[in-house]
C-alpha cells in the first residue's frame, strides 16, 4: 500500500502547483515508485522482526518523522539522478529506512529494557 502513496504525493505536488493533475504529471509521478517500494520492503521487514506493539508503534514513527527528509531527498537530488527511479530510491528511500530502523531499534530498547 505505501509504495503508492508516494506517487500520489507527487500527483497532489502537481495538482497544489498547476491547479490541475496533467497527464504528463502521471507520467513524473512514476519515479517515484522506486521511492515507495524501497521504503515500503524496509517498513514490512522491520515491522514483521517486531515482537511487542511498542516496537512497531516505534518503527512508524521513525518512519513518519523522517518522511519530509525523504521527499526533500527524492525532489531535490534524486529527481537530478541520471535515472530518476533509481535516484529517488536512493535519495528519498533511504533515509525512509534509516528512520524506520531507528524508530524499531529505540522502541526494541524500550520493550525489551
Amino acid at each position: 500500500m505505501t509504495i503508492f502513496v508516494w506517487p500520489a504525493v507527487a500527483l497532489l505536488l502537481a495538482w497544489a502547483r498547476d491547479g490541475a493533475v496533467t497527464q504528463a504529471a502521471f507520467g513524473e509521478s512514476l519515479a517515484f515508485l522506486g521511492m515507495g517500494l524501497v521504503s515500503a520492503l524496509g517498513l514490512w521487514w522491520f515491522l514483521q522482526r517486531s515482537r511487542s506493539r511498542t516496537t512497531r508503534i516505534s518503527a512508524v514513527v521513525g518512519y513518519l518523522v523522517l518522511c519530509p527528509f525523504g521527499l526533500v531527498g527524492a525532489l531535490l537530488p534524486g529527481l537530478a539522478f541520471g535515472a530518476p527511479l533509481v535516484g529517488t530510491a536512493v535519495y528519498g528511500g533511504i533515509p525512509l529506512v534509516i528512520g524506520t530502523a531507528v524508530g524499531y531499534f529505540l522502541g526494541h530498547r524500550v520493550s525489551e529494557g
